[in-house]
């Protein structure tokens, strides 16, 4: 069985919207973002949405419709990355768009985090990643068992 809670906040500074829907499904969460993850109240949502998934299994932050990350931004993910591992969860970025690929590149935050595609991910067991079995479905799902 899985949730869906929607986190959704105004960016005060430029008006723009960051929309988070996360995803708690067996073995992981999803959390799919759409916006902009700048400094403002988005990422207070995105803070939110990280920090309140109850169980410990991992954390998927799909980036397929950010266009924008700033310096803020990029202090966030780093700051999550950092949560997660210190909590014992995994923590991935998955989808990101070619140019937000490129800032983290650039910044040689995807040395730190790890940046997959969504076709990368397959499933999670025993709280390790692998790779392989589901190929060209678009999408995470876990396997079932």
């Amino acid at each position: 069985m899985s949730s869906n809670n929607d986190y959704t906040a105004t960016n005060e500074v430029n008006g723009l919207m960051l929309l988070v829907i996360a995803q708690d499904l067996p073995d992981m969460s999803i959390l799919r973002l759409a916006g902009r993850i700048v400094h403002g109240d988005g990422s207070t949502a995105l803070l939110n949405a990280v920090m309140s998934r109850q169980r410990k299994q991992p954390i998927v932050l799909d980036l397929a419709e950010v266009d924008t990350v700033d310096a803020h931004g990029l202090g966030l993910l780093a700051f999550l990355y950092k949560w997660a591992r210190d909590n014992g969860i995994d923590f991935k970025i998955a989808n990101a768009q070619a140019h937000v690929r490129d800032v983290l590149a650039l910044t040689k935050l995807d040395s730190v985090l790890e940046v997959c595609s969504l076709n990368d991910l397959e499933t999670v067991e025993a709280g390790f990643w692998k790779r392989g079995a589901v190929r060209g479905s678009g999408s995470i799902r876990p396997v079932d068992g």
